[in-house]
């Protein structure tokens, strides 16, 4: 929101891709899950074959680019780092409520 409150204050107009740069998998996002905020969490790694079996839309692979927000200064966290504090901040919340 802050780099959007950014683009607001300078006047920008256009497409901004308001992203954290590179790229993480949903399955990279799970088994950190699994490492950060619940051990005992358990998954599946589907394949490209049985997924079609239980989505309804096929897979998108898609990396935003965030060059127009870089430069205009505005620099996010890269998306590993970005998914792993909010992963922190998750068990945080879960330990305090128990």
């Amino acid at each position: 929101l802050k780099a959007a409150q950014v683009l607001v204050e300078r006047r920008k107009t256009g497409i901004y891709n308001i992203v954290n740069p590179g790229g993480i998998s949903p399955y990279q996002i799970m088994q950190e899950y699994a490492a950060i905020v619940d051990e005992t969490h358990s998954m599946e790694r589907l394949t490209v074959d049985h997924l079609s079996e239980v989505v309804r839309t096929g897979r998108s692979n898609c990396i935003l680019t965030t060059e127009k927000l870089s430069a205009e200064g505005i620099v996010l966290l890269p998306a590993q780092e970005a998914v792993e504090r909010a992963l922190r901040a998750m068990k945080r919340e879960k330990d305090a409520a128990q």
